[in-house]
């Protein structure tokens, strides 16, 4: 009788083990792919940080060229002028010697 109910209290006990291995099995599954989603969700985030650091790179970078390009036009332009509307222009505003 007292090993009947010592394997009885054996076979409850390994039963409570089962069961708590199982919940702790669960849990730390959970846990894991909890950790593995945030993991892949801050990879994508640094991918999107990168992605954006390298156009906003290359944005800076055209944005430079044309504002050089913009310059080297600019001080090569030629302004053509009339030369006659010049002079009417010049003869207007021209002192007259005094008489």
């Amino acid at each position: 009788m007292i090993l009947f109910i010592t394997d009885v209290i054996g076979y409850i006990i390994n039963i409570i083990k089962l069961v708590l291995g199982l919940v702790w099995s669960l849990i730390e599954g959970f846990f894991g792919l909890l950790g593995g989603v945030f993991s892949f969700v801050l990879w994508i985030i640094g991918f999107l940080l990168a992605l954006a650091l390298v156009m906003l790179a290359i944005h800076r970078r055209a944005a430079y060229k044309q504002r050089q390009q913009a310059q080297a036009e600019s001080s090569q332009r030629v302004y053509d002028v009339d030369e006659e509307e010049f002079t009417s222009f010049y003869d207007q505003y021209r002192t007259k010697p005094q008489e």
